[in-house]
Order: C-alpha cells, then sequence, then structure tokens
C-alpha cells in the first residue's frame, strides 16, 4: 500500500484526513515561546484574536520525530510505501526536514518525499489528486509526474492587509510598510515560479483593484479563458466576507471555473495577518 502524508497548508485538520484515507501532520504557531500544533491546538479565529490583541506569532515547521515517527509506523508492513506532499520548499524548511527524517527511518528506500512547490489551495489539489489516483491503483512514480504536470498550470497571490506582515518576512521594507500603511494601500504578493518565495508585485487602494491586478498576474502566466478545467481556491485569514466578495469578482472574470472557499490555517496568519487573502488557480480537470 501506498501511505500519503502532507502538512496542514493544505487547510486539511489532520482529523479530516484520515477520514479521507491520508495523513496530516500540523505545522507549528510559536506565541510567547509556546509552541502550537496548527488547527490541532489553536484555530484559524483564536490566532487572529490574539494578533488583533497585540501578540506577534512566529511560525515553525511540523516537529521532525511526529514525522520520523510516522514514516516508521507506516514501513511496518515491508510491502508499503511512503509519499510525503510537502509544502513549497523555500517557504517553510517542512521539505528539508522531511528528507532528514527519511533518511533516519527504517527504511529510506521505500519513503518519497515531494516538493509541490506550492501551498494551500493548489497543494490541498494536489493531494486529493495524489489519494484518487492512489486509490486507483497508481504508484508513487506515476503519481509525481502528474503532480509536474499540475504545476504547469498554478499561479498564487496574496493580498494582505496589513504591511507590518509583509514588513517582518523582509518582502517590505521599513519605509515602503510606513507609506502603505498611512496611504491605507492593498499590497499584493506573488509567489515565485519554482515556490520559493514571494514578492510584491504592487498595491491598490482597494480590494477591486487589487483583484485586477491579481488576475492580470495570472493571465501573464496562464491562459484560463473561461476558467473552464480550473479550481479557484480563495483562502482566507478570518474574513470570509472578503472571499465571497472575491468569489463574486472572480465569477465574472471566469464564470466556467470552480470556485472553493477556505479559511487559512493558523499558521499563515503568521505571515499575512488577520484580513488577508490569498487567490490561487491550478488546472484540475
Amino acid at each position: 500500500m501506498l501511505h500519503l502524508i502532507s502538512d496542514t497548508s493544505t487547510l486539511i485538520h489532520p482529523d479530516l484526513a484520515l477520514e479521507k484515507g491520508f495523513h496530516v501532520i500540523p505545522l507549528e504557531v510559536v506565541i510567547n515561546n509556546q509552541s502550537f500544533a496548527d488547527l490541532e491546538e489553536i484555530t484559524t479565529s483564536e490566532l487572529a484574536n490574539q494578533i488583533r490583541s497585540g501578540a506577534i506569532p512566529a511560525s515553525s515547521q511540523p516537529r521532525p520525530a511526529r514525522k520520523l515517527d510516522l514514516y516508521n509506523e507506516l514501513l511496518k508492513n515491508p510491502e508499503d510505501e511512503v509519499l510525503d506532499l510537502c509544502i513549497a520548499h523555500g517557504l517553510s524548511g517542512t521539505y528539508t526536514s522531511a528528507c532528514m527524517m527519511k533518511d533516519q527511518c527504517d527504511d529510506p528506500d521505500r519513503v518519497h518525499v515531494y516538493n509541490t512547490q506550492t501551498l494551500c489551495g493548489p497543494q490541498k489539489a494536489m493531494v486529493e489528486t495524489a489519494v484518487k489516483m492512489r486509490d486507483e491503483g497508481a504508484d508513487a512514480k506515476t503519481i509525481m509526474n502528474q503532480l509536474d504536470h499540475m504545476l504547469e498550470s498554478h499561479q498564487s497571490s496574496i493580498m494582505v492587509r496589513d504591511f507590518d506582515f509583509l514588513k517582518r518576512g523582509g518582502r517590505a521594507g521599513s519605509a515602503t510598510a510606513l507609506v502603505g500603511k498611512v496611504l491605507k494601500l492593498v499590497p499584493v504578493a506573488v509567489l515565485n515560479e519554482n515556490g520559493e518565495s514571494l514578492s510584491v508585485i504592487g498595491t491598490a487602494r482597494t480590494t477591486g483593484k487589487a483583484f485586477r491586478k491579481i488576475q492580470e498576474e495570472i493571465e501573464k502566466k496562464l491562459n484560463p479563458g473561461t476558467g473552464s478545467g480550473y479550481t479557484l481556491y480563495l483562502s482566507h485569514g478570518d474574513d470570509l466576507p472578503l472571499a465571497q466578495k472575491a468569489s463574486a469578482w472572480f465569477a465574472n472574470i471566469w464564470p466556467e471555473a470552480r470556485i472553493e472557499i477556505n479559511e487559512l490555517c493558523p499558521m499563515f496568519l503568521v505571515h499575512g495577518g488577520p484580513g488577508c487573502l490569498s487567490v490561487q488557480i491550478i488546472k484540475t480537470n
């Protein structure tokens, strides 16, 4: 049997993942030197409220020992293999850590660690595709080849409501952040081609103009046309009305696209802050 593993960057709770036949290991959120397992020990709204009250959280990769223990547990049957689909390398140390745990596990040759080069919605789509293919009898190599193909049709952008979060992540300088806050601009950042960094590509004065900028970035890379065959993932940081507004806006642009709204996991609020919104698209059929 091929066992599938991912992390809470998929926005899937570990309990729900088990019901669907795979494993999700939580990323970590750190507040005042105390670590919380993403989604298991802290919710998005709980973290958003703490941030609004002045907390400055940090994030961390899944606990390495937890991953190593899971690898070894799943390898007990000598005919079984493991495929671990990690959040984009460069945005997290998860992939590097997984490779280290693979080398330390009981049988490294039966563990495959895959860098999804993405996060959130598209990563969720890739995991769901892997589960479906696994259940239909596909092996790890065939699945990874399909995931490589999916990556060619994806693009990720995020809009942030507070420049301080971009400043902490090194994506906006102090002067830029100060001007942006004073003018109440909405910054828009884009995930680069190999999924290793986010870059601010502009600002907008309204959410509608931010949506337009994101549309332009998507159409630079892809040709979604009416959106047929694509899924648009709108993942919000404790701001469902913003996601719903975006859904209505993009439905007019790509009427045949499937649109899915999710709540970001707590770890992403560390970097985007309450009110952030990721807009991501990937071809799913």
